[in-house]
């Protein structure tokens, strides 16, 4: 057993249990998926993926960015009316969009799913509110180191999703009706959990602290998250949800069914990931000089790198038969889509955790520009696609270029602004290099002596036995190095 005094870094021991509720919502959903692609259908997928672009358009901004901004204040007080003003801008956006929403559903939608999806347009309000709460509860829980409520958020909300997503197919809403409930009640009863633990234990401080002229007194101290955070988040999240408008537009309604599983699959570890050291990371970085960073960031790079590499290149050689035996035959398309987005989820797997960095270093105009620059490359990558070569397939393989070259020179960027060594991202990039090669070597050997599901199995074990190998080295030095030892 692992226990804190064993563990003499604060940093790794609450990644650690932050990462722990990661890992397992992430094994929820994973566990799950299986199940649910059998009871929903990809044309299913299609309309849920779509009316959740939409809601998250919005959602993503929900609060102005102002939860980032929890974390920096000197007292709870002030944290606290940051915390309520997230909570009464959320209820505005709410309002924005049900007064608007109605009057964009078509445009929004397209002729080929209003029909089925215009029923919905309601929840797209409380969807909005709710998660705008979410996130600021969760900001608070970061400020706080209430990282074991935060871990318990990160579970909570897949368990009660999922699980209400299940019980609505069940009871015979097994087309993109059912995603959407279960998603609304799931968000739901996520942020009850969430905000009566809060009043639990903090309720006494928040409701002395706030006030409306401290509201507006902090919503104007801290005006730069809504000034360069709003618009970074919303051309990000518009360059991630047009391919959705795209697909629906000129694609097939399948086609974006297996569009939507590849990517949320893609993406799990990078979730995992982010979720479990952004917010630790964010909070040591909020309140220490940067630079002392360098060497824990660099490490931790090259520990990602090690463990991704390998099981990236198996993916690679089997994505098909692998959506095909986990999610059933229907899906087995899904595999050729996960490919293709898989390339720029390293770079991002990489890095993504790093990304509250420029908020510490005070460089959030600097990231918006990057962001911006990029997603117009992007946008022009998947309109080009489409417009000359007539393929959502090919516009997402441009785009999916675009942005591997962006997530690689977000870190180069990052780098120079903290005054990081530059020779440590060429190490990494040696690693990465060698590891992809190697891995590819012992992958393709396997699967030309082998049929796939086989030589998928083997292999498996193969990286899995010399990740393990590595982690546990890793694991010795480090407990020497501290003067720890394995418990």
């Amino acid at each position: 057993m692992i226990s804190k005094d064993t563990i003499n870094s604060p940093f790794l021991y609450h990644i650690l249990r932050v990462g722990f509720g990661s890992v397992s919502a992430q094994l929820l959903t994973v566990i799950t998926l299986p199940l649910l692609t059998r009871l929903y259908m990809p044309s299913a997928y299609a309309g849920w993926a779509l009316l959740m672009s939409v809601v998250l358009i919005v959602a993503s901004v929900a609060t102005l960015r102002y939860e980032l901004a929890i974390v920096l204040p000197a007292t709870h007080e002030e944290a606290a009316n940051v915390m309520a003003g997230c909570v009464g801008i959320s209820c505005a956006m709410a309002l924005l969009a049900s007064a608007l929403i109605p009057l964009c559903g078509t445009w929004l939608l397209g002729d080929s799913f209003y029909d089925e999806l215009h029923s919905w347009l309601w929840s797209i309000p409380l969807l909005i509110v709710c998660i705008g709460i979410y996130q600021a509860i969760n900001a608070w829980c970061t400020r706080t180191q209430e990282f074991k409520w935060y871990s318990l958020s990160q579970v909570a909300l897949p368990f009660m999703t999922i699980g209400c997503q299940i019980l609505a197919a069940l009871w015979g809403m097994n087309t993109s009706s059912g995603l959407i409930l279960g998603t609304l009640l799931g968000q739901f009863f996520a942020v009850l959990l969430l905000l009566g633990l809060i009043y639990s234990r903090y309720g006494n401080l928040i409701l002395g602290a706030v006030s409306k002229p401290r509201i507006r007194e902090t919503l104007v101290k801290y005006k730069a998250y809504p000034l360069y955070m709003t618009p970074y988040t919303v051309v990000g999240t518009i360059r991630e949800r047009l391919v959705y408008f795209l697909f629906a537009t000129y694609g097939e309604r399948s086609s974006l069914g297996f569009y939507n599983i590849s990517s949320r699959l893609v993406n799990l570890p990078n979730s995992l990931v982010s979720s479990a050291v952004r917010p630790v990371f964010f909070q040591h970085a909020a309140s220490t000089d940067f630079r002392l960073l360098e060497v824990p960031v660099l490490k931790a790079l090259r520990l990602l790198a090690a463990c991704v590499i390998p099981f990236w290149i198996i993916f690679l050689f089997h994505a098909d038969a692998l959506f095909a035996l986990v999610f059933g035959e229907p899906w087995r398309e899904a595999g050729l889509y996960a490919m293709i987005l898989s390339v720029p989820a390293i770079p991002l797997l990489l890095g993504n955790w790093l990304d509250r960095a420029f908020d510490a270093l005070g460089r959030q105009r600097l990231a918006f520009a990057m962001e911006f620059v990029f997603s117009v490359l992007s946008v022009i990558a998947l309109a080009f696609g489409v417009l000359f070569f007539k393929s959502v397939l090919i516009a997402v393989c441009l785009q999916a270029g675009v942005l591997t070259a962006y997530y690689s020179y977000w870190l180069v960027a990052l780098f120079h602004v903290a005054r990081f060594r530059h020779d440590g991202l060429l190490k990494l990039l040696m690693t990465i290099a060698v590891l992809s090669t190697l891995s590819a070597a012992i992958a393709g050997a396997i699967r030309s002596i082998a049929p796939a599901l086989v030589s998928l199995a083997i292999s498996s074990i193969v990286f899995s036995a010399l990740v393990l190998a590595y982690l546990l080295r890793q694991w010795k030095t480090h407990s020497r190095s501290n003067g720890g030892t394995l418990a």
